[in-house]
């Protein structure tokens, strides 16, 4: 083989583009900005990161988004196209819908 065979029990191909990338990971995992169903969910991974910030093109539009851990203390600010809410979810699992604007948890 001249690239990894796909496992069975993982979705994920690392011999592909489209999921073999970092760029996947970060705005995927990291940011935690996805869209299905024509909704855009976000939900970071924060586990050994204090702070990640970036755009991810979706097919609703770009969404921005920022967040920084300190502590306790976690704040997430989200630009989301025009007339757009998503589904927001915290990394203590409290899920909201929200608007573009800062939230705390």
């Amino acid at each position: 083989l001249t690239t990894p065979e796909i496992m069975e029990e993982d979705n994920r191909s690392e011999c592909h583009a489209w999921s073999a990338v970092a760029i996947y990971e970060f705005t995927a995992k990291v940011l935690g900005v996805t869209y299905a169903d024509g909704k855009i969910q976000i939900k970071p991974f924060v586990e050994g990161r204090t702070y990640a910030q970036g755009e991810v093109a979706t097919p609703a539009g770009y969404v921005w988004c920022q967040w920084k851990k300190d502590g306790n203390s976690f704040e997430i600010t989200v630009d989301l196209p025009k007339d757009r809410e998503a589904d927001l979810i915290m990394p203590s699992g409290k899920k909201k819908t929200v608007k573009s604007g800062t939230y705390n948890a």
